[in-house]
Order: structure tokens, then C-alpha cells, then sequence
């Protein structure tokens, strides 16, 4: 279905009553074949099934305006495992404009004795709420009675003051869904962005009028009505790799984007982003502070740049020393509460403070840089059709220096000019010139990319030993340099030990841990343990000793969204085992190539044999960060195709005495 845009019409203004609820379900529409099926046949597997859910959204002003929410559920418990599915969690929102309220819960059990239904209700005293932030609350409750076997269904209706916020619809779940569907009764006053997101097809997609259903004094409006539905939805689980789940499940989402009032004023919320660009500018926790800063840290930018007259080294200068100096205090924020000076002294600050600071000091120093707003990885893609600020969380510096663009990220240490931290490789990034801003798509600049050598010597005892060397670079140094600042290397060589069974690690040693423009390399000692064989006997031998692929991430028979790796990979191991005298290798793996459609990368090993050694190469290439829907099966045969080539063995013997 991709994504699809609708616009709500403002509709004539007549009628005279208020609505209701109009899909109204009855509860105790359990039945004898529900608690009888034993499995759902779409997923045999499943633990618990939704076998149906309704809501219902309306504007009711019978009393105090409120924004009502009604919702029905009905749960088939499959097993033991699928009791998780009984405990009932409802977010609340509070805030400034008011509390929302759960009210008229309703919720029961059926199971089967014999041939009799018996049926449990919940009691109101085992509903309670609990606290879980300044601005959340939840409404919980244990379904009484649930068993495998059990039906469950429940109602409840949730009272919103926050009116100009129409509820989201949802239809996947991490269990399947039978049959889901959703109701919107929206005035004419409130023009609403609507977007069906998601990868399946709706099988309800209706709208029609509704007359009079919307009532202010002795004005009156007409409504849409819309009704979505959705069967057979999979369950939605969650893979390596992969970006925020809102991103792929499909559901309906709203977003204001104006209201029109019955005296004829109209309040635009959803604006152009001309209208933006003007607002960023001149809001103080954003264009303001950073204006303030280009002349407050002026002189801090001269200081940097002195006696460099190379723009792209100006550049370095003050970005190196941005990141040096201030400490992130792991909050992600594109405004900033305090002034960029007050935050440079501090010497600590949030994405936010530390990322316009580079900002200012760049302009300041006359180069051509903007803030660059961005949505991490965790917290979802952007719309970008029209914008939505919420959907931001993050801000870099967008730097152009001779025709050649970067994005600076200063929150760490450990990143070399130009590489964003792996949270910010999402999709798009909205740089804010606040002339006129524009998207860019957010490049991965560096790879997850390590070159290691393992050179080892089989003695007479079948015990190896030897010594192992890498070269880490981009993404791949970045990951080993965080670890190694959080661990002492005592620790670190321990936890190297525990990843790699049966291999016991001394004398590490790392080189350019500091100098992040150069690869990390990594040095130590090994002895194999995992040798099997007989002290003058055969010996056995894995392939692959060192940076083994154990498992397969990709388990899924069908993934509904991409596979982000977020940057391409390149992994190469070459091994080298002198054989003592009189032995040799009787016994190797054949040579295997596995490529991907489109030359979207490839797998190769090649083990070679002589009477005095064995050489391995394996090599594993992933060139993009982004793998399609389609190209899901090829990814996962290819990392089927590298556990089972680095599970082969090798196979060495004694050389019989007429042969030596």
C-alpha cells in the first residue's frame, strides 16, 4: 500500500444533534468453535491471537468538549506462553491542557469445562493505575481466569481534553490479528493530513457524511465519517536490523492541519516550510540562541582558526576541539534551554547545545554552515510531504566547503570529521537555512570495515598458537574505540575470551586508539583450545577461527520491511597454519562464491592445502546500508551460506614414514 495521503473537506454546516457512538459491539460474542480451535491456521506457531479489534474515534460536546476513544478487543489465549496476551496495559496522557481518563472498562474470560461455557468478569478492584513519567500514566488489569484455551475480550473508553490530537489507528500487533477495524468522525471544522502507512492492503476503506454531529452553541457541522479494516495481519517481530517499528507497521495516522472556526477565522497548524524556516529563525531556544551564539563564541572562532587560511582546516580545527571539549550528557534535542555560551563554558550540554555551538562557531568563522534537523534511528522516519516538527529529535551541523557537503556530530569523542554517530543513519535529514530549507539524504560516509590476519603454528601436541593482527576502520573502529574507553584492558581482553571460545588471549595491545583518521588496529597473542584431535593422530580443524558468524540474524520466512544495516559492510579474514613436518592436509572445504542481485555484494572462501601449511580467505561484502523488502531472501541465504562454509572442517593427518 506504500503510503497514501487523504485531506478531510470542510462539509456544509447543518443538523442540529450531537453523536454517539455508532459501532457499537455487544460484549459475549464468544463462541463454541472459538474455544475449540487449538491453533490459528495463518500461524501455527502463534501463542495468542487477536481475533478481533474495533475503535472508534468522535468529538463529543453533550458535555465538555472531549475527544472519545472507544475500543473493543476479543484475544484467543493458544497456549501457556500466550498469557502475556491477558495482561492489559492503557497509556494515558497528562499535560498542561489536562489529564486523559480510561472510564466504563469492561473485560471477560470464557473458557470451556466440558461442553459449558463458564464466563468470569473482572472486578474493579483488580484494575489499578500506575505512574511511569511526568506526562504518562497507565491503566492495567489481569484478565481473571485466562488459561490456554480462553477467550478474553474487553472494552473501554478513553476521555481525551486534547481534541486537536485525533487518535491513531494501529492494525499490526506482535501477535496476529484476525480482523481489525477502525472508525473516525471527524467535523468539517478540523482538516486533518491522514496517512495509511505500511505494507498491506486495507479491506475496508469507506467514507461518507454524517449530518449534524457537531454542535458549538447553536452552530452545527457536518461529519466525515471513515471506516478502515484490515484481516489477516501478521504478527510484527522485530529483527536485527531495522529502524524504528512505527516506521513499517501499517496503520492511520492524523495530522491538524487547520481549523476553521464557525465565525469564519481559520488557525493553520500544519504549515509550509517557508512558514518554518521563518519560525526556527526566530525562536529563541533555536535561530535566536544560535545568532546570539555566532557573536558571543566570535572571538573562541578566530582563536581556532588563526593563521589557517584553508577553509575545510578551519573547519577541522573547530570541530576537533568542539568534540574534545564538551561532554554529551546523552540527551537528544534540537532546542537548547540556555545560552551557547553559557553552554561552552559548562563544558556539557545535550545534542542540541553541542551541535548548534559548532554551528555558530563555523559561521562565525565565515564558513557555510547550517543546523541540519534529523530523526534518529530508534525514533522513526520523518514525514516529509509537509512538515511536522515533532518528528525531530536531533540536530547536526550541515557544513559546505568547496562544493563538497558534510554532516559534523560533535557528541563524540571518538568520531572523525565528516562520520555521524550510527544512531543518526536514518533516512533523511532537513537542513534549516532558514531562507529556504531544503531535505538531503543522510549518506553513510564510512563502513563497517576490518581487515585481520591470524597467523598460527600447529605443534606436534595439536595445540595452536600464534598471534592475530586487525585493521578496523569506520564504523568498525568507532564500535571497538567506544568499548575500549568504557573497559580496562584487563576486562577487555576477558571479554574478547568469552566471545571467542576456546581461545585464550594475551599481550594486547591496540595502536592508533586517538588518532581517528587512521584505522584501529589491534594486536595479541592466541592459543586454540578448540582443537580436537589425538596427540599424533588425526586432527580436525574449523575453518574459521576468529570472527565467526554463529548465528543467522535473519530467522523471518517473510520480513515486511527493509534490512538496515545502516552502512555497507566489508569483512576479510586470511588465515595462515604452519603444519608441523609430518603432517599434512588431506581434507578441505570447497571454495564458495555467493553474490548478491544487482551487485549488491558478495561471499566468498577459499581454503588451500600444502604439505606445510593451510591458508583460509574469507570475505564478506555488503555494499549498501539498505537492503529492499525483495531482496530479504538473498541477504538471509547468503548469511545461511556463510555459517555453513565457516562450520566446515579441515581435516589433517600424519604423513606415513615411506611418504616423509
Amino acid at each position: 500500500m506504500g503510503r497514501l495521503y487523504l485531506l478531510i473537506i470542510l462539509f456544509c454546516l447543518c443538523g442540529s444533534r450531537a453523536m454517539a457512538q455508532l459501532n457499537r459491539i455487544e460484549l459475549g460474542n464468544v463462541t463454541l468453535r472459538e474455544l475449540m480451535d487449538e491453533v490459528y491456521p495463518n500461524d501455527t506457531s502463534a501463542h495468542a491471537v487477536i481475533l478481533k479489534e474495533t475503535g472508534e474515534s468522535w468529538l463529543d460536546n453533550e458535555r465538555e468538549l472531549k475527544l472519545i476513544f472507544q475500543y473493543y478487543g476479543k484475544i484467543k489465549i493458544q497456549d501457556a506462553a500466550g498469557l502475556r496476551a491477558a495482561n492489559i496495559v492503557i497509556p494515558m496522557y497528562r499535560g498542561s491542557g489536562g489529564d486523559e481518563e480510561v472510564f466504563r472498562i469492561k473485560a471477560f474470560s470464557y473458557y470451556l469445562d466440558g461442553s459449558r461455557i463458564v464466563k468470569t468478569a473482572l472486578s474493579p478492584r483488580e484494575i489499578y493505575e500506575e505512574d511511569v513519567s511526568e506526562n504518562v500514566r497507565l491503566k492495567k488489569f489481569t484478565f481473571p481466569n485466562a488459561r490456554p484455551g480462553s477467550v478474553l475480550e474487553y472494552t473501554y473508553e478513553l476521555n481525551s481534553p486534547y481534541i486537536f490530537n485525533f487518535r491513531d489507528w494501529v492494525f499490526q500487533h506482535p501477535i496476529p490479528v484476525v480482523s481489525s477495524e477502525y472508525w473516525a468522525r471527524i467535523p468539517g471544522n478540523f482538516i486533518y493530513n491522514i496517512r495509511l502507512v505500511g505494507p498491506f492492503k486495507l479491506s475496508l476503506n469507506e467514507s461518507s457524511v454524517t449530518d449534524g454531529c457537531f454542535r458549538v452553541g447553536s452552530a452545527v457541522a457536518d461529519c466525515a465519517l471513515f471506516k478502515w479494516g484490515m484481516d489477516s495481519i501478521p504478527a510484527f517481530v522485530e529483527e536485527d536490523y531495522m529502524t524504528a517499528p512505527s516506521d513499517f507497521k501499517p496503520a492511520v495516522r492524523f495530522e491538524l492541519s487547520e481549523v476553521r472556526r464557525f465565525d469564519g477565522q481559520v488557525d493553520k497548524i500544519t504549515k509550509t516550510w517557508s512558514d518554518v524556516d521563518r519560525e526556527l529563525k526566530q525562536e529563541k531556544r533555536f535561530g535566536i540562541a544560535l545568532k546570539r551564539g555566532n557573536s558571543d563564541l566570535g572571538e573562541l572562532a578566530k582563536l581556532l582558526t588563526a593563521g589557517n587560511n584553508d577553509e575545510l582546516g578551519k573547519a577541522r580545527s573547530i570541530y576537533q576541539h568542539l568534540r574534545d571539549h564538551f561532554k554529551w550528557n546523552g540527551d537528544l534535542r534540537f532546542f537548547v534551554d540556555e545560552d551557547l555560551d553559557k553552554l561552552y563554558q559548562e563544558g556539557v550540554a545535550s545534542s542540541a547545545g553541542v551541535n548548534l555551538s559548532l554551528v555558530a562557531i563555523l559561521q562565525a568563522a565565515g564558513l557555510e554552515a547550517h543546523p541540519a534537523l534529523l530523526s534518529t534511528r530508534e525514533n522513526g522516519y520523518p514525514v516529509d510531504i509537509h512538515p511536522v516538527i515533532s518528528d525531530f529529535n536531533y540536530v547536526v551541523a550541515w557544513l559546505q566547503v568547496s562544493g563538497k557537503t558534510y554532516l559534523l556530530d560533535a557528541t563524540d569523542r571518538f568520531l572523525p570529521f565528516g562520520m555521524l554517530p550510527f544512531r543518526c543513519l536514518s533516512n533523511k535529514a532537513r537542513v534549516m537555512d532558514f531562507e529556504e530549507s531544503f531535505w538531503m539524504d543522510i549518506p553513510a560516509t564510512a563502513r563497517f570495515r576490518e581487515i585481520s590476519q591470524l597467523k598460527l603454528i600447529l605443534d606436534s601436541t595439536s595445540s595452536l598458537k600464534g598471534s592475530y593482527k586487525a585493521y578496523k576502520y569506520g564504523y568498525e573502529a568507532h564500535r571497538h574505540r567506544l568499548r575500549l574507553q568504557e573497559t580496562e584492558v584487563a576486562d577487555y581482553e576477558r571479554e574478547l575470551e568469552d566471545d571467542l571460545d576456546g581461545v585464550a588471549i594475551s599481550n594486547y595491545q591496540t595502536m592508533n586508539l586517538d588518532s581517528l583518521e587512521q584505522p584501529l588496529v589491534e594486536e595479541y597473542d592466541v592459543e586454540i583450545r578448540s582443537v580436537t584431535g589425538t596427540g599424533g593422530g588425526t586432527v580436525y580443524l574449523p575453518v574459521l577461527l576468529l570472527n565467526k558468524v554463529d548465528e543467522n540474524p535473519f530467522k523471518l520466512k517473510e520480513r515486511y520491511y527493509p534490512v538496515n544495516f545502516g552502512a555497507g559492510w566489508e569483512i576479510q579474514n586470511l588465515v595462515n597454519i604452519r603444519l608441523p613436518d609430518n603432517y599434512e592436509a588431506t581434507s578441505l572445504p570447497q571454495p564458495i562464491g555467493v553474490s548478491l542481485p544487482a551487485d549488491g555484494g558478495s561471499f566468498v572462501m577459499n581454503v588451500t592445502g600444502t604439505k606445510g601449511q593451510v591458508n583460509i580467505l574469507s570475505k564478506v561484502i555488503l555494499k549498501k546500508p539498505v537492503y529492499s523488502l525483495a531482496e530479504y531472501y538473498h541477504i538471509k541465504e547468503m548469511f545461511n551460506r556463510i555459517i555453513s562454509a565457516q562450520a566446515a572442517t579441515i581435516v589433517l593427518e600424519p604423513i606415513p614414514d615411506r611418504l616423509k
